[in-house]
């Protein structure tokens, strides 16, 4: 993944801005999610893992899945 930090083209970084200030709140969150899908996927290739219905909140995943599994019968 490529993240561009956008600022003035006048601004001249130390003075105008101090990049670890406006990124930290990202590299904390990236950390966490990159532990979180890392987990999710260890699970998911697990022999024991078995896939369940689809959430009250998962309405669009479950209507995609079902338009692609009649796409490709």
């Amino acid at each position: 993944m490529r993240v561009l930090w956008l600022a003035k083209n006048d601004a001249k970084k130390g003075r105008d801005y101090d990049r670890a200030r406006l990124t930290w709140m990202w590299d904390v969150t990236n950390l966490a999610d990159k532990r979180i899908v890392r987990n999710n996927q260890r699970g998911v290739n697990s022999r024991f893992y078995r896939p369940g219905p689809f959430g009250p909140m998962e309405q669009q995943a479950s209507s995609f899945v079902e338009w692609y599994l009649k796409q490709i019968r």
